[in-house]
């Protein structure tokens, strides 16, 4: 495993000047829902400031950015006085004319403007034909309706607004959106506050996100009908949303393709209800992953097999929990053991844990191999220290942990005390 010294990540460059995110307050504006489908944003940073610097860089991605200030303490501000980018890493660097001295209470504040681009990453767009009469202000995109999305995992949260885009530099979140009044805004954390904005258009505001990373922030818009529930734990006082929109395991606001979670029971042949039971247990990463990667979220990419791994076998777990009848640990064998030890059998196989050295090479490895020789390992694992001793062993240690990152071997450590 590489450390954290060979990766070419801002949480190493950052040991140098030591900035750490604490909250984003991120206001998006301006949409553009003729078929442009710009927007124009703000976001502003609260950064601690441990040590003195000159220079602060963040990930962007096909942003333009507009202008950057520093406020110190929550009075004295400058201007960047320089803004350089780096488009092969996704980084821009903001350099101010001032020294910066460490402070607990640093804010940077960015406005930039971005595009709800067609690519299903970042803050994307995308059509559909209605079946009901919509909205009236439903964008359209040539002869088709719009409705609008975030998907930010693994890296492309630089491509809506600028941040620290890194698992374990995590932070809280304040989110707000001018929207059409016959739209509907959803976000990770319940609505706040719903205010009007320019004419025709409101502006619809979230309570404070729990501390985590970039990849998990999200949000939507749209002619939406949704269902919305509550988790029996509390955050703030306040119980937390779980709402649904393959999958993503946003916090609060799961996200699902509509084929992966739609059933007919007189029409759909038997085994999509497996499939659907599977999609929304392991979603149990998709709702699993609300524990396994949002509550506890691994350190860097190299660990992305705890993240998906867990969530998979959890994912089966649940189902042979809920429909024993399914005998799914002898189609876990069939499907998912196999279908590892094919792919391990070449010579272009990797570990399940590889070094990673920047993000834009994490796509490399959201693979067969993370996902299903990573459970398989995990349910060898289970097997063999027993079920309840395993998972009472993962049970503390995600309390342990509650919050910040994971490794591997912090894992094994709490097992062994197990």
């Amino acid at each position: 495993m590489a450390s954290s010294a060979d990766r070419d990540v801002l949480s190493t460059k950052l040991t140098v000047s030591s900035v750490k995110p604490v909250n984003y307050d991120i206001s998006l504006h301006g949409l553009e829902l003729d078929g442009k489908f710009g927007y124009k944003g703000k976001v502003q940073i609260e950064l601690q400031i441990k040590t003195k610097t000159k220079a602060i860089t963040v990930n962007a991605y096909q942003l333009s950015i507009l202008d950057v200030q520093f406020v110190y303490n929550g009075a004295d501000s400058q201007p960047a006085s320089d803004i350089s980018y780096d488009e092969k890493f996704q980084r821009t660097t903001f350099t101010f004319p001032k020294e910066i001295s460490p402070s607990q209470h640093g804010l940077l504040i960015i406005n930039f403007t971005g595009t709800m681009n067609n690519s299903m990453a970042g803050f994307y767009r995308s059509k559909y034909k209605p079946t009901v009469e919509p909205s009236k202000s439903v964008p359209m995109d040539g002869d088709d309706h719009c409705m609008f999305s975030t998907q930010f995992e693994s890296c492309d949260a630089r491509r809506a607004f600028p941040c620290f885009d890194e698992p374990n530099l995590k932070a809280t979140f304040d989110f707000s959106i001018e929207i059409p009044d016959d739209l509907c805004a959803l976000s990770n954390m319940p609505q706040k506050e719903t205010k009007a904005g320019r004419e025709g258009f409101k502006v619809v505001s979230f309570e404070r996100s729990p501390i985590m990373s970039t990849y998990l922030l999200a949000w939507a818009f749209g002619d939406f009908e949704y269902v919305e529930d509550f988790t029996q734990r509390k955050y703030n006082g306040k119980p937390l949303p779980v709402r649904s929109h393959g999958a993503m395991e946003n916090w609060g606001l799961i996200t699902y393709r509509t084929t992966a979670i739609l059933f007919d029971e007189q029409h759909s042949a038997a085994k999509y209800k497996n499939r659907v039971a599977y999609v929304v247990a392991h979603e149990a990463s998709e709702l699993a992953h609300q524990w396994f990667g949002n509550l506890v979220t691994m350190d860097w990419w190299s660990e992305l097999w705890l993240n998906e791994g867990f969530a998979t076998w959890v994912g089966w777990l649940a189902i042979d929990h809920l429909y024993p009848e399914f005998q799914v640990w002898c189609q876990f064998v069939t499907e998912a053991m196999q279908t590892a030890q094919q792919l391990d059998s070449l010579r272009a196989s990797h570990p399940i844990e590889v070094p990673v050295k920047d993000a834009l090479e994490i796509d490399q490895i959201f693979d067969a191999i993370s996902y299903l020789k990573g459970s398989s390992v995990i349910r060898m694992l289970s097997n063999h220290l027993g079920v309840d001793v395993f998972v009472r062993g993962v049970s503390d240690y995600l309390k342990a942990h509650s919050h910040g990152e994971n490794q591997a071997a912090m894992n094994i450590d709490v097992l062994e005390y197990n």
